[in-house]
């Protein structure tokens, strides 16, 4: 499942999971992950829509530990990345970054 706004960022997504053979949901509500309790939750940290540091410390309190939350952001934005690992997700990188390793977290 990912929260992502970019359509540009939803295209790499889908394609890389896609080439997994796997299938992937996007949402703008963090109720929809609540009630999916997928995996892994990829989050676009500018995705303001989502609220993404209150989404991550809601889902951190309501969902196993076992969910896998992924995060990115620019990176001159540090302050939001630092703000998402305090709120409890287990990777946040510049965008760049995750680019490069989204095959490994799908």
């Amino acid at each position: 499942m990912a929260a992502v706004h970019d359509i540009m960022f939803k295209a790499r997504i889908q394609d890389t999971v896609r080439e997994q053979g796997q299938a992937v949901t996007f949402t703008q509500h963090v109720e929809d992950v609540i009630v999916s309790k997928p995996d892994i939750l990829i989050v676009d940290l500018n995705f303001a829509d989502f609220q993404p540091i209150e989404s991550i410390r809601k889902l951190r309190q309501v969902l196993p530990p076992t969910l896998k939350i992924v995060c990115f952001a620019s990176h001159v934005d540090r302050d939001i990345q630092e703000r998402a690992k305090h709120a409890g997700a287990d990777v946040v990188m510049p965008r760049s970054r995750f680019v490069v390793q989204l095959p490994q977290f799908v």
